[in-house]
């Protein structure tokens, strides 16, 4: 019987030349060791976020079906291959260690979370947006609807897209203030949004209206913005054609230089002319 410590494995990975001198035993993680047969021991352990195997086994003989067979029996669907031992000029698999024979088994699984892959295939959307999407029932895997971003797949799964097509707001319109080559103001009315809440939101907002004017943030859901008002506030904003003005508009706001004046309906009359409010503000459940 075999009995191996972090070290050991670390050292044994040393050997096959997959670790170097500034891995520590810490960096071995999990390690469990069972007996697949009463002649050999197996220990299973992660590296770099790595499943691997060692086997010490002395009937092994370099047989790689057979050596396989005996880590398939700690789990059955297991997928991988062995490595190869560096220091052997004939390949050999069989690495000596403490006067054993061992082998050395790396997992390579071709499954990966069904965001993942997802974000992989089409890099310019994130891997937080498709995850929307696959909640939101929009991702279909082999002709099944899936909603789960963390549903297995691999490269020969048929995987659909069915996000709705976004509405069109092009011909929606905002009244113009004043524009210049540097900034537009709009008097933004009551129940548009500033800004889009995220890739699942599709109405009308003064960023949408914002990207036919401005070259700042283009690439974004915020195309121009510079400050907001809330959704049931109307008023005027200030939005950034580029990004010289922006950056100037943001410190002047960072700055407080920015002075705003808010008008408000109220039913009744207040007690108090004037009043300093110091409490908490959060949305009402």
């Amino acid at each position: 019987m075999v009995k191996v410590s972090s070290r050991d494995a670390l050292d044994v990975l040393r050997r096959f030349e997959l670790a170097g001198g500034d891995n520590v035993p810490r960096h071995i993680e999990n390690i469990k060791m069972t007996h697949p047969s009463v002649s050999n021991t197996l220990v299973a352990f992660k590296f770099n976020r790595q499943q691997f195997y060692i086997l010490f086994d002395e009937n092994g003989d370099d047989d790689v079906d057979y050596v396989v067979s005996q880590v398939k029996l700690a789990k059955n669907t297991i997928t991988g291959e062995l490595i190869e031992n560096p220091k052997d000029e004939d390949l050999t698999y069989a690495l000596p260690f403490k006067g054993k024979e061992c082998y050395l088994f790396v997992v390579i699984s071709d499954k990966k979370r069904l965001d993942t892959e997802l974000a992989e295939r089409y890099p310019d959307t994130s891997r937080s947006t498709w995850q929307k999407y696959i909640k939101a029932g929009y991702i279909s895997l082999n002709g099944k609807v899936i909603d789960s971003p963390k549903q297995e797949v691999t490269e020969n799964d048929a995987i659909a897209i069915n996000i709705p097509v976004a509405t069109d707001y092009s011909k929606d319109e905002l009244p113009i203030v004043y524009i210049d080559d540097n900034v537009i103001v709009i008097n933004k009315p009551i129940g548009v949004l500033s800004h889009s809440k995220g890739a699942m939101n599709d109405e009308f907002t003064v960023a949408e209206f914002f990207k036919r004017y401005c070259e700042y943030n283009s690439g974004t859901n915020r195309p121009g913005i510079v400050h907001r008002l809330d959704r049931d506030t109307s008023g005027i904003m200030i939005g950034a054609r580029n990004s010289e003005t922006a950056t100037l508009l943001q410190k002047q706001f960072a700055d407080r230089k920015t002075k705003k004046t808010y008008l408000a309906i109220v039913c009744g009359i207040p007690k108090l002319n004037k009043a300093l409010i110091d409490l908490p503000i959060n949305r009402n459940p």
